[in-house]
């Protein structure tokens, strides 16, 4: 059973790309030009912000927010308790991804409209750039990940110039701006591929935990909860399943919904149709 806690209306339709959760609160774009940061709880106003429109990425990191509007076509960092601005720097246009790393954050790439950049993520200075396209990168290993959409071959990045550390030859999927490396600790994953951090060789990734449904069609979300898990499609249908693929409930919470993160033990929260909301797993 999934019961609702609070719900707020965005006044715009959100995305994936603008909705973020850490510390157990909510952060997400509304009314065209704002970042707001919401209580988990209770869906209280932490901070309200000007930001610009339609982000393509909004990253929490520690006491950091990377916020990448698409116009203006630069890059915000903020303080995450407070929302205040810390620094913002031009990063060209049209830009995408944002990731951090714990001395740099490194944006573009997207589609190869403008080199990835590599800034200070205490001043957002500029440290290195690199051009081509590359799917979403991840920190790993020390390291950023790269990879051409539909390519054969991953790189490591070097985080101090940007120079290849490594590589693997492993398939490299095409999702468009959505995230192809599944990193966790010392592990990453990308094609059904794990990389060796420490050689060129890959192995078959190892089985899931529990098994995929494989009744659910237009994922747009999925959530590991305890014993089992929480899948969201994108006509706004929340389903539990239990860890052997039993469905144990199935609700519909919000049309058009485009995203869904774990916000805290037995709690989600969910965007879509105009809304953000939280609900509690029963």
């Amino acid at each position: 059973m999934f019961e609702l806690r609070w719900e707020r209306p965005l006044h715009q339709r959100p995305s994936i790309h603008d909705f973020a959760v850490a510390d157990g609160d909510v952060l997400v774009h509304e009314r065209s030009t704002r970042l707001v940061r919401l209580a988990g709880s209770d869906g209280t106003v932490h901070w309200d912000v000007p930001l610009g429109t339609w982000p393509r990425a909004v990253v929490v990191d520690g006491t950091d927010v990377f916020a990448l509007p698409q116009l203006p076509s630069r890059l915000f960092c903020l303080s995450w308790p407070t929302g205040e601005p810390r620094w913002t720097r031009d990063v060209g246009w049209p830009s995408g991804h944002v990731v951090a790393s714990p001395n740099l954050v490194l944006v573009g790439g997207w589609r190869g409209y403008t080199p990835l950049r590599a800034l200070d993520r205490t001043t957002g200075e500029l440290r290195w750039t690199r051009s081509g396209s590359t799917v979403r990168p991840a920190w790993f290993a020390g390291g950023f990940l790269v990879g051409k959409p539909g390519g054969r071959l991953v790189e490591l990045l070097r985080p101090a110039t940007g120079a290849v550390e490594r590589a693997w030859w492993a398939h490299v999927p095409d999702p468009d701006a959505g995230p192809v490396f599944e990193v966790s600790g010392s592990s990453a994953v990308v094609g059904g591929r794990a990389l060796d951090p420490t050689s060129w060789r890959t192995h078959p990734a190892p089985a899931a935990a529990f098994p995929r449904p494989t009744s659910v069609e237009r994922l747009v979300g999925s959530v590991a909860v305890a014993g089992g898990l929480v899948t969201l499609d994108n006509a706004g249908h929340l389903e539990h399943w239990a860890a052997d693929g039993t469905r144990l409930t199935r609700t519909r919470v919000a049309g058009r919904a485009v995203g869904l993160h774990i916000l805290a033990p037995g709690r989600i929260a969910v965007a879509g149709k105009g809304t953000v909301a939280v609900y509690d797993i029963g």
